[in-house]
């Protein structure tokens, strides 16, 4: 197995909100090298199978995939 750093997968998050209007799902943990696949909206709130570098992989319901938890001090989501 591989050494599994804490900082990179922290495993106690199990639920994330959103805190913006709108957030993208993004088919990986990166803005531009991945596409969108849909979006959730403020005040839901998603299963999270694994967070990663600031970003989380959610179950929406429709398609699941990867959310930006926060960037350059803005914070989009948060564990609840």
């Amino acid at each position: 197995a591989l050494p599994i750093s804490v900082s990179l997968y922290d495993t106690n998050v199990s639920k994330v909100q959103v805190l913006v209007d709108s957030l993208r799902v993004r088919t990986g943990p990166g803005v531009d090298e991945y596409t969108q696949v849909g979006s959730v909206k403020k005040g839901d709130v998603l299963e999270t199978l694994q967070v990663r570098d600031g970003w989380a992989y959610v179950v929406t319901g429709e398609k699941d995939g990867w959310v930006c938890l926060n960037q350059d001090g803005e914070i989009y989501a948060k564990a609840v």
